[in-house]
């Protein structure tokens, strides 16, 4: 950096009057950091939050600087501050561009452009930082100092609102297509509203060319990222495709649940599914499931289903990772088409937890054949292995078995006190 104040003469509080004019910028440059949070924890982090989070950063480092430089009592001081201002800018066009692909939902189509606007933003603040290329000094105006940029810095300029045109552009198109009255059509609305507060942006433009007038720059920010702010709040970040439907289902159902390619690749899994393997959550999708899974689904099992492409159920018992606990499952296997097995792309794949239905089928089965009391093996049981040996007997001549008949004197006593 080739700003002449030092550091401690940045820090010092004797380096700083106080300006009016500076509030505004200082105020809402503590709002949009409050704006940040907030969208973040709507979001849940996702990434429009994400893009939105770093889009109310870049404004809190433009108000905050601004503020600064507004306040500075010497022009070294100023410029020291119109550095990081000046840095500040390059970022806005690509965080807005992307965050209007990633709400209109082609990031995947631009990513070329996205990943291009991000390479070019970095540059220019390291060369703004290192060099100072975007920046040319301060101007003191009526208002107190004022940064002025370089025609590198205006270039930027131009870039910034040549990707916010057709940013606009992208969503005014969305917005006509969309459903009236949708929350759609309310996003789009909202992100040309925020587009055209960040372009309103360049009239602070006029004074940095040397106009004594003040800049009105903060209140386009902040109505912009309060716009934007509102529609992340308000209107759904993402829509309700089959695709997002579908992850949200798998994501929500108890039991644990894969879908899986005709060859066995694992496309989605959800948390019940991923804590069958010892293989991180994370790690599973593009796996085979025979080798993510061996136990439950073999090798040669998936080769049957997908020659045939039809429904399969068995149940089966599976070591939980971890433990030397043993489960029994329901393994429900239905193919994504019932159209035309032969052309079935992939299968959903079911578990289902049984072992307590298991236990309890058991413990009824051995309640009706045995005495509660005695534990011993009641009338039922005995006439099932007696039918069961007489038919042995019937089919093979060679089979003998005897029959014992005990008789206890004054059991009756014994078995109607104790045995009922």
């Amino acid at each position: 950096m080739t700003a002449t104040a030092s550091i401690s003469e940045v820090f010092s509080g004797s380096s700083y009057v106080f300006n009016g004019f500076a509030v505004p910028n200082a105020v809402a440059a503590v709002l949009v950091l409050y704006m940040c949070v907030k969208a973040l924890s709507h979001t849940r982090g996702n990434t429009a939050g994400q893009l939105f989070g770093l889009l109310g950063i870049t404004g809190f480092i433009w108000l905050a600087c601004r503020a600064l430089v507004y306040s500075s009592a010497t022009s070294a001081v100023a410029e020291w501050w119109s550095t990081w201002y000046v840095a500040a800018l390059p970022a806005a066009p690509a965080v807005m561009y992307h965050l209007s692909a990633e709400m209109l939902g082609i990031t995947r189509k631009r990513m070329a452009l996205i990943w291009c606007n991000w390479l070019l933003s970095a540059l220019l603040i390291a060369l703004q930082l290192r060099f100072e290329m975007l920046s040319d000094g301060v101007l003191m105006l009526s208002v107190g100092y004022v940064a002025q940029t370089s025609l590198v810095g205006s270039i930027t300029l131009g870039w910034l609102y040549i990707l916010v045109l057709l940013a606009l552009v992208e969503n005014y198109q969305a917005w006509r297509n969309s459903p009236p009255d949708s929350l759609i059509r309310q996003r789009h609305g909202s992100m040309q509203i925020g587009i055209l507060a960040v372009m309103a942006t360049g009239l602070d433009g006029i004074a940095s060319s040397g106009v004594d007038i003040y800049q009105p720059g903060w209140l386009f920010v902040t109505i912009g990222l309060l716009v934007l702010s509102h529609m992340m709040r308000h209107t759904r970040l993402i829509d309700l495709t089959p695709e997002y439907g579908a992850n949200r289902v798998i994501d929500r159902v108890e039991n644990a649940t894969l879908v899986i390619e005709r060859d066995g690749e694992i496309r989605m899994v959800n948390p019940a599914a991923a804590k069958l393997s010892v293989v991180p959550p994370k790690a599973l999708v593009g796996m085979a499931v025979n080798e993510a899974m061996p136990d439950l689904i073999t090798a040669e099992l998936l080769k049957k289903l997908s020659k045939t492409g039809r429904s399969y159920q068995q149940e089966v018992t599976h070591e939980v990772p971890g433990t030397n606990t043993q489960q029994e499952l329901q393994l429900s296997i239905a193919p994504l088409t019932n159209d035309n097995p032969a052309k079935n792309p992939g299968f959903v794949v079911s578990l289902n937890d049984i072992s307590q239905l298991k236990m309890a089928e058991r413990e009824l089965r051995h309640l009706s054949q045995h005495d509660p009391l005695t534990g011993l093996a009641n009338r039922r049981l005995f006439l099932t292995a007696l039918e069961r040996y007489f038919a042995q007997y019937l089919r093979n001549n060679d089979v003998t078995f005897t029959l014992v008949f005990i008789d206890l004197d004054k059991f009756k006593r014994v078995n109607d006190t104790f045995g009922h």
